[in-house]
């Protein structure tokens, strides 16, 4: 297929072009051929030019975007600068809308998680940043300027309640998100980090 779209671009040659983009879209596409449909959609003048092969190339980003980044890297090698270019940028801008929207929940679950041992007495409160056990200022301002509050996210310890409701998953959710060892250590710099991620 690469050889004919090859020659299709050198002589022009609309008839074998045609043949090519009818390949291309019977070709049921799956994340095992989307790079290569993707390189052979992008890898000459005439297929780029070609607007029947747009839907293609659209299909191929998207299973691009959800595959994992060292499979992309180690199919994408035949794939032209600019084209490589924008896979990329597809996935970070999709992994960046992703961060957007999980960093708020993971820092809900960092309160839950600080207000559930309040409540237990487990942990004591910063006196400085906590009335009647809640917070009166930003868990990520806590963290930087208060070195009580740090010790608190610290001081967590894993749930050991089964997952029966809602809030108890919810801390399941969070403990494998930042592994099961040093809860409070994890946790803040999960958070730090996805407060340079989302300020960049």
């Amino acid at each position: 297929m690469e050889h004919l779209l090859k020659l299709a671009d050198e002589y022009q040659a609309e008839g074998i072009a045609d043949v090519c983009v009818k390949i291309l879209k019977s070709e049921p596409k799956s994340k095992d051929n989307a790079v290569k449909i993707l390189h052979l959609a992008t890898s000459t003048a005439i297929a780029r030019d070609d607007q029947r092969l747009f839907e293609i190339r659209e299909q191929c980003y998207e299973l691009i975007e959800n595959m994992e980044l060292t499979e992309t890297c180690k199919n994408g090698k035949s794939l032209e600068k600019e084209i490589w270019e924008k896979v990329l940028v597809k996935r970070i801008q999709r992994l960046e809308t992703f961060v957007r929207e999980i960093y708020p929940q993971f820092v809900d679950l960092v309160e839950l998680s600080l207000s559930d041992r309040l409540r237990e007495k487990s942990i004591v409160p910063c006196p400085r940043h906590f009335s009647n056990g809640k917070a009166n200022e930003h868990l990520l301002r806590r963290m930087k300027d208060c070195p009580v509050c740090r010790q608190m996210i610290c001081n967590l310890q894993e749930s050991q309640r089964a997952c029966t409701n809602v809030l108890s998953l919810a801390y399941s959710v969070a403990y494998v998100t930042i592994g099961n060892e040093d809860i409070g250590e994890k946790a803040m710099r999960t958070i730090l980090d996805f407060e340079k991620i989302i300020g960049v």
